[in-house]
Parts: C-alpha cells; structure tokens; sequence
C-alpha cells in the first residue's frame, strides 16, 4: 500500500464494555479497501491501539489478504506462505481476531452502502 489512515471511534456496548473501532484505509496500486477491527480500551487507548495497529500491519508488509482471508483460504497450497506468517507473527494472529469485514471502493455510493451494510451487522 502506498498510503494509509486510520480513524478511531469511542464505542460502548454491553457486551464488549468500552472498546474502540479502527477504519483503515489502504490505497496504492490501483486498489483501495477500508478494514474495521475493533481494540480493547485503555488508560491510553488511542494511543496504543493506533502503535499495535500500526506495528502489525508493517509485519504484514499492509498486505490485506492475510488478514480478511477466511480460514479456508488460508489452508489452500497457494496461501500457505500467509499460514506460515499466522504461525510466526502475533501481530497478525491479532489483527484477524480483531478483524470486523472490509469493504471495497468500487465508487463512493457502493462504499458508503457497503460500510452501512456492515456496521448494521455488529
């Protein structure tokens, strides 16, 4: 990816209690996608989950696939290199734990929709 940037948002709900969620956008190469991951909240929470967000998408190299593919995919010969990586970085075990769905831009309207369409399911 060539650019990113994330957004965090206060969130209380009764059953994760104070939480944050992260949107973060990834542009580069002709492709542009939106991640929503949900973080713990504490004394320094924007703080903290903007370094762990930050620190785990350079162990992926910002690659998107390894953190939406579901755990299918992941089996498959071809992404057995993505298996290896949730094997040896924590920091990517993580951000598919915390990982609420993405939505791509195919043009401002379906983006808005498709996010509408996701945060209506959490």
């Amino acid at each position: 990816m060539d650019h990113t940037q994330t957004q965090f948002v206060e969130c209380k709900s009764a059953r994760k209690g104070n939480f944050l969620r992260s949107l973060t956008e990834g542009i580069g190469a002709g492709a542009r996608m939106v991640g929503l991951h949900d973080l713990p909240k504490g004394p320094d929470a924007v703080e903290e989950a903007m370094d762990s967000l930050n620190y785990a998408l350079v162990m992926v190299n910002f690659r998107r696939e390894p953190i939406y593919m579901s755990e299918a995919q992941m089996q498959k010969p071809e992404n057995a290199h993505y298996l290896r990586s949730m094997e040896r970085v924590p920091a990517l075990r993580e951000l598919r734990a915390n990982f609420l769905g993405r939505v791509a831009h195919t043009s401002a309207d379906a983006w808005l929709r498709g996010l509408e369409e996701l945060l209506n399911t959490l």
